[in-house]
């Protein structure tokens, strides 16, 4: 199942490890392409957005609403 995110408080390639990093942990993600701004998450199944953006929120970033 693919996923796509548009996160916040992301500006540089910095972010873009920190967050594929962050993503990538997560148990039902396969896989996350992140570019500044977005990402791309290939997981088996559904994913709980509240997960990711809980994840998100504890490094500094946010899912876009």
């Amino acid at each position: 199942m693919k996923t796509e995110l548009v996160i916040e408080n992301m500006s540089c390639n910095h972010c873009v490890a920190s967050v594929k990093t962050v993503l990538e942990a997560l148990p039902e993600v396969r896989s996350a392409e992140v570019t500044v701004g977005h990402a791309v998450l290939e997981s088996e199944g559904a994913l709980s957005l509240d997960v990711i953006a809980k994840a998100l929120d504890e490094e500094g970033y946010r899912l876009a609403q």
